[in-house]
C-alpha cells in the first residue's frame, strides 16, 4: 500500500473514531444535564418481607405533579422462566400488580394476567417498552424485577402495588394448613424530579406552556374538586324547585314530612339566589400570546387545568402558516395533536389524537378533572408503494393554540347545560364500631341526622321544554377520600314499582354517558370497564344492587337516567349510597377483618371467610356439606394408623415408644379438627407445636428403638432427641427442610447405637445375644480376619432385623415420603391422609423388623441384681 492509500486509512480511522467520541459526549452530556435538572424527591426501601401462600400485601405510593421518573425494584427468591409462565396456571405464580388510584384486585381480571406474560422481560428490567394506559398492569416475581417509568408513561397521583402470592376465592379462605409455599422479597422506590415546574419529561428537558385564560361572564361560583369535598351548600334552578313542588304535592304521606321541612327552609334562600344562577353557560377561552413555530421531530407541550366538571372543552389552533425549503410529491403535512390525563403525551401513548389541518378541532366530552396534557407536532405523511410511511419533513408550520371550555350554571350539567346535578356530602354512622368505613352519602339539602337514604324523585331532572328527549339525567358528585380508599362502595336503588332507572358511575370528574361509563346496573344486568369487581346482589323488579370493591380514591359522579320525567313523580325510590368495611356483611360465612398496607398510610377492610367459602364476600362455596364431611373424617380418622405401631410398642414393652405414638396420632387428630372447623381445644400455635413435635419425636423414637441399647441409654438419646425436635417445632416446623434434618439426626443416634454394639465390651457383655457373636475384633489382625468382616456385617443385618418386615417399610416409607411431595393447595387433604396412614404404617414394619430387642430385654430381666449385705454377728462367731 502506498502513502497516500496509507493516509486515506488513516483518515478514515480518524473520523470514524471522531464521530464516536461525540456521540459517547452527547450521551455523557444529556446525564449530566438529566441530573443536574432532576432530583430525587423520595427513595424508601422495605427489605426482608415475606408473603405466605394465599397471603398478599399492598403499598401506597404518591406521585407528585413534578415527578420525572419512577423506578421500582423487586429482589425475590424466585428465578422463573416466561416460558414457565406461558405454560403453567398464572394464579399460581406470585405477582406484582400496579394500579393508578385504587387497590389492584387482578383475581376478577383475566386481561391484567394476559398482560402478565407479555410484561415479562428476559433481563427483568422492563421500561421504554411498557404502556400502562390500562387500568392495572401485572409482573411475575422472579430474581430481579426493575421498572423504569417516566412521566410519559404513567400519570401522576395515588398508585397501589399489590404483591400477591396465589390468585383465586382461596385468598380469602381460613385454613390453619397450606403447602403452598412462601416467598421473600425486598421492594425499593425511588421517585425524581423536576427542579422547574415549567419542565418536563423524562429528563426535565421539555418545556411546558401554560395558555392564559379569559372568561366570556362574571364568575357564577363554579365548584372545584375541593368544594365537593368540604360539602357547601349547593343552589337549585327554577326548574328544580318547581319539580319539588310538584312531587310534594303528589306525595303527603308521612315519610315526606321530612324532606317537607327542610325543602321549606331552603325555598326561600333559593328563590333569592334565582337572579345569581342565570340560565346563560359561562365559556372559558384560554390561549397563547405568541406564534409557535415548529419543524421536523418537533413537539409543543401544553398544560391545561380543568379544576371542576365542564360539558367540554374544545382544543383549535389559528393563524396556520406553512413554509416548506423543498418541494415533495405525493406528502401529506398533519398537525397532530395528542391529549392525555395527568401525564404527556406522544405519538404512541395518549387518550385523543386528531389532525388540526384536516379537522377543525379536538373536542374531547365531559373531560375528568385535573391536568391534561397536549402534544402537537408536525407529521410529514408519505405514500410509498400505496403504503403510508412517516418521513422527515424540511419545513416550518406555525400556529396560535386555542383552548376553550364551557361551563354550566351552578347546579347544572350535560352538553347543554339541561340537567340537574348535586353535591353530596359524607357522614359517618353514629354509634359504628367501623368507622371511618361506615359511612353514607346524602345531599347538601338533606337532613343530616336522619337515615341513611334519600329519596330520589325530588332530585330528578326534568325535561327542557324546548326539547324532546327520551333520556332524562341526574347527577350526584361525591368523594371517596384515601381513608376509606380501602372499603367497598355501596349502590342501593329500591323503589314501590317497577324499576325503570339505570345508574351509571364515572371516575375522575367527568359526567358519565351511554358511551362512556366505567360502571352500570339496571334492574336485569350489570356491567363493568374497570379492572375493580362489580358484585350485583339478588336482584329483584323493584331494587338495583351492586357493590364496589376497593374504590379508587377522588371524585366519582353518579347519573341516574329514567326514560320520562312525567311518571316518575308518581315512584316513590330511596337511594342509597354508602361505604363498607366489607361486602354484603361477608355472606354470613366469614368475619370481617381489618388490615393495613406496607406503609401504614391505608387501611383495607376484607373477609376472612370461614373453611367451606372463599371470594371477596365470601359467597364463593368451595367445599360443599358432603364434602366437608369427607375431608374432615379423612384428615382426622386417618390417624388411627398410630394405633399399629403404639400398640406393637406396648406388647414389647416400650413404654415410652407406645406413649409417643399414641399422643403424636391424637394431637394430629386434634390439629386437623381444628383446621376443618369442627373443635379447637387449643390455639393454632400450640396445636401445631404439638403436632409437629410430637410427629418428629415418634420418627426419632423408631430410630432409636431399632438399636440394643440398653434403656437407661435410650432415655438419654430419646432426651436429647426431644430437645432438637422442639427447637425445630418452634422455628418453621412446616419447613420441608425440618423431615430431612428429623431423619438425618434419627440415622445419626441409631448408627451411634449400631457402633456401641459392636464394641468388643458390649459383645462380651452380651456374648450369647450379640449379632456379633463369633466374629474377631482384632481390626489389626491377619487379612483373613478383615476379609470375614463383610460376612460378619451380612450377618449382623440378617440376625438383626426379619428382611420381609423391613422391605415393607421402605415400602411404606416411600409411599408417604410419595404423598407429601404430591400435596398441594387443592389435594392436600387426601394426599395428607394418605401419608398419615403410610407413615404410621412404615414404623409399625420397622418396629416389627427388629428381631433382637425382645431378647434383649428378657436377657436384662434375667440378670440378677447383686447388692452388698451387711454381715451378720453369726458368721463372725462361726469364722
Amino acid at each position: 500500500m502506498d502513502s497516500s492509500g496509507r493516509r486515506s486509512v488513516a483518515s478514515v480511522i480518524f473520523f470514524y473514531s471522531a464521530v464516536m467520541l461525540l456521540l459517547v459526549g452527547l450521551c455523557w452530556l444529556q446525564e449530566v444535564t438529566a441530573a443536574n435538572n432532576s432530583f430525587v424527591i423520595s427513595s424508601i426501601g422495605y427489605p426482608g418481607r415475606r408473603l405466605l401462600s394465599r397471603d398478599w400485601d399492598y403499598l401506597r405510593v404518591v406521585i407528585p405533579p413534578w415527578f420525572a421518573s419512577l423506578t421500582m425494584t423487586l429482589y425475590s427468591d424466585i428465578n422463573v422462566k416466561g416460558e414457565i409462565i406461558a405454560k403453567s396456571p398464572t394464579t399460581v405464580h406470585p405477582i406484582m400488580c400496579l394500579k393508578s388510584g385504587g387497590l389492584p384486585l387482578p383475581d376478577i381480571t383475566k386481561s391484567s394476567l394476559d398482560q402478565m406474560v407479555s410484561n415479562f422481560i428476559s433481563n427483568g428490567s422492563i421500561g421504554a417498552s411498557l404502556n400502562l394506559q390500562s387500568t392495572m398492569h401485572c409482573f411475575p416475581f422472579r430474581k430481579k424485577l426493575k421498572l423504569n417509568l417516566t412521566n410519559e408513561q404513567i400519570p401522576y397521583g395515588v398508585w397501589y402495588v399489590g404483591y400477591f402470592n396465589g390468585l383465586g376465592p382461596q385468598r380469602t379462605q381460613s385454613k390453619m394448613i397450606d403447602r403452598g409455599h412462601s416467598h421473600k422479597f425486598t421492594f425499593t422506590l425511588n421517585i425524581e424530579g423536576c427542579h422547574s415546574p415549567s419542565m418536563w419529561g423524562a429528563y426535565c428537558n421539555q418545556t411546558v406552556d401554560i395558555p392564559s385564560c379569559s372568561s366570556s361572564l362574571p364568575p357564577i361560583h363554579s365548584r372545584g374538586a375541593l368544594e365537593v369535598a368540604v360539602g357547601k351548600d349547593s343552589v337549585h334552578s327554577n326548574t328544580q324547585i318547581d319539580v319539588m313542588d310538584q312531587f310534594l304535592e303528589n306525595h303527603r304521606s308521612q315519610d315526606f314530612v321530612q324532606f317537607s321541612k327542610f325543602y321549606g327552609q331552603r325555598k326561600d334562600e333559593n328563590s333569592r339566589s334565582r337572579m345569581l344562577i342565570g340560565s346563560k353557560s359561562n365559556t372559558v377561552t384560554c390561549k397563547t400570546t405568541n406564534i409557535t413555530c415548529i419543524g421536523n421531530r418537533e413537539a409543543k407541550i401544553y398544560l391545561l387545568e380543568v379544576t371542576h366538571s365542564v360539558p367540554l372543552f374544545e382544543i383549535m389552533v389559528n393563524e396556520v402558516k406553512f413554509s416548506q425549503t423543498t418541494s415533495i410529491n405525493n406528502t401529506k403535512i398533519s398537525l397532530m395533536c395528542y391529549v392525555r390525563h395527568n401525564a404527556i403525551p406522544s405519538r404512541e401513548i395518549h387518550d385523543n389524537s386528531a389532525d388540526l389541518i384536516t379537522t377543525s378541532s379536538l373536542i374531547i366530552s365531559s373531560p375528568k378533572s385535573g391536568q391534561w396534557f397536549v402534544a402537537v407536532e408536525v407529521v410529514n405523511k408519505t405514500n410509498v408503494n400505496k403504503d403510508t410511511v412517516v418521513s422527515d419533513f424540511n419545513g416550518n408550520i406555525c400556529f396560535s393554540f386555542n383552548w376553550q371550555f364551557r361551563e354550566c350554571p351552578d347546579g347544572k350539567a350535560g352538553l347543554n347545560c339541561s340537567w340537574q346535578k348535586y353535591f353530596l356530602q359524607r357522614v359517618g354512622r353514629k354509634g359504628s364500631s367501623k368507622l371511618p368505613f361506615d359511612s353514607f352519602y346524602l345531599p347538601e339539602l338533606w337532613d343530616l341526622g336522619s337515615d341513611d337514604f334519600f329519596l330520589l324523585e325530588p332530585f330528578l331532572s326534568k325535561s327542557p321544554s324546548n326539547e324532546i328527549s327520551t333520556d332524562i339525567w341526574t347527577y350526584f358528585i361525591f368523594n371517596i377520600p384515601a381513608i376509606v380508599a380501602g372499603s367497598n362502595l355501596h349502590i342501593q336503588l329500591k323503589s314501590n314499582t317497577v324499576v325503570n332507572y339505570e345508574i351509571y358511575l364515572k371516575f375522575g370528574g367527568g359526567f358519565p354517558s351511554l358511551d362512556d361509563w366505567d360502571y352500570y346496573a339496571n334492574r336485569r344486568m350489570s356491567r363493568s370497564n374497570d379492572s375493580t369487581i362489580l358484585m350485583v346482589n339478588e336482584y329483584d323488579e323493584k331494587t338495583i344492587e351492586f357493590y364496589i370493591v376497593y374504590p379508587k380514591e377522588g371524585i366519582w359522579t353518579l347519573g341516574v337516567k329514567n326514560p320520562s320525567s312525567k311518571n316518575h313523580l308518581k315512584f316513590q325510590s330511596r337511594m342509597l349510597i354508602s361505604t363498607k368495611k366489607c361486602p354484603r356483611g361477608c355472606s354470613s360465612h366469614g368475619s370481617c377483618v381489618t388490615a393495613s398496607d406496607i406503609s401504614g398510610s391505608t387501611i383495607l377492610g376484607y373477609c376472612s371467610c370461614d373453611r367451606n367459602h372463599g371470594g371477596f364476600d365470601c359467597s364463593n362455596e368451595l367445599i360443599n356439606v358432603n364434602g366437608h364431611i369427607v375431608r374432615s373424617f379423612a384428615l382426622i380418622a386417618s390417624n388411627a394408623a398410630a394405633i399399629l405401631p403404639a400398640f406393637f410398642a406396648l406388647r414389647q414393652k416400650a413404654y415410652a415408644e407406645s406413649l409417643i405414638y399414641t399422643s403424636s396420632g391424637l394431637a394430629s387428630a386434634i390439629y386437623h379438627a381444628c383446621d376443618v372447623g369442627t373443635w379447637c381445644p387449643l390455639s393454632y400455635a400450640v396445636l401445631q407445636f404439638l403436632d409437629f413435635w410430637l410427629s418428629f419425636m415418634a420418627v426419632g423414637s423408631t430410630f432409636i428403638y431399632l438399636t440394643t441399647m440398653s434403656e437407661i441409654v435410650k432415655k438419654f438419646f430419646l432426651t436429647g432427641f426431644s430437645i432438637l425436635t422442639a427447637f425445630l417445632a418452634v422455628n418453621g416446623a412446616t419447613n420441608s427442610s425440618n423431615i430431612i434434618a428429623i431423619i438425618t439426626i434419627g440415622a445419626v443416634f441409631l448408627l451411634i447405637g449400631w457402633l456401641m454394639e459392636c464394641s468388643p465390651e458390649f459383645c462380651r457383655s452380651r456374648s450369647r445375644t450379640s449379632v456379633f457373636h463369633g466374629c474377631s475384633y482384632n481390626l489389626y489382625g491377619s487379612w483373613t480376619v478383615i476379609s470375614g468382616w463383610p460376612r460378619c456385617i451380612a450377618i449382623f443385618f440378617l440376625r438383626r432385623f426379619l428382611w420381609y418386615f423391613t422391605l415393607l417399610g421402605f415400602v411404606a416409607l416411600a409411599a408417604a415420603a410419595t404423598c407429601w411431595s404430591l400435596e398441594n393447595r387443592d389435594n392436600y387433604w387426601i394426599w395428607h391422609s394418605l401419608w398419615h396412614m403410610t407413615i404410621y404404617t412404615s414404623s409399625f414394619f420397622f418396629l416389627c423388623s427388629a428381631v433382637v430387642n425382645s431378647e434383649v430385654r428378657n436377657e436384662e430381666e434375667q440378670i440378677p441384681e447383686y447388692e452388698l449385705q451387711p454381715e451378720s454377728p453369726h458368721q463372725d462367731e462361726s469364722r
